[in-house]
């Protein structure tokens, strides 16, 4: 038998059922402080400008010549919904800035534990088939080796795919160059 393999385990947390529901109540509570949070389809983000650093430093800038350039500015034009946006930009960024930190460590965290459930179900599953003879372990055993079976059936249109061999490239012939005839 080949020498066992170890499992990582970089993470060993758990969380009580009454934590996840304390973290829900309070991103719930998040939302509650943020009625005016919007969602868009993707799209409205394609149809909107992008805004980077140096867009932001326009926007002051354009808000600086506001004042001077009023007598040109459509009536419909509202400096206060150009402030407030500004207002909210200030106060959004931070804030995001800290969701997005918390959500990648979320996502990575979410993806360790997944990883390292993963590799130890891998291990379960290489030892299961060692000990195949096990009464009652042959069902399971079929249900785990699922995960591994090929799809022969594409999901769209319920037809088999063909099975394509994958082809050798050819090296193109090389090109005959002219060399001089030697004397």
């Amino acid at each position: 038998m080949a020498k066992p393999r170890v499992v990582p385990n970089r993470i060993s947390a758990v969380m009580s059922e009454e934590d996840v529901t304390a973290v829900l109540n309070d991103l719930l509570a998040i939302k509650a402080r943020m009625p005016f949070l919007i969602g868009l389809t993707d799209e409205e983000r394609r149809a909107m400008p992008k805004v980077g650093d140096r867009d932001r430093a326009f926007i002051d800038k354009a808000f600086e010549v506001v004042g001077k350039v009023a007598d040109y500015l459509p009536a419909s034009f509202k400096v206060e919904e150009m402030q407030k946006d500004m207002a909210l930009m200030d106060a959004l960024s931070p804030i995001i800035l800290e969701i997005s930190q918390l959500a990648q460590k979320l996502a990575d965290t979410y993806a360790l534990a997944a990883s390292e459930a993963y590799a130890a179900a891998l291990l379960i599953y290489r030892y299961a088939k060692d000990a195949k003879s096990i009464e009652g372990l042959t069902a399971a055993l079929d249900n785990l080796s699922q995960r591994f079976e090929r799809r022969t059936v594409r999901e769209t249109d319920g037809e088999p795919k063909p099975k394509q061999k994958k082809q050798k490239k050819q090296a193109a012939p090389a090109a005959k160059t002219m060399q001089p005839e030697q004397k």
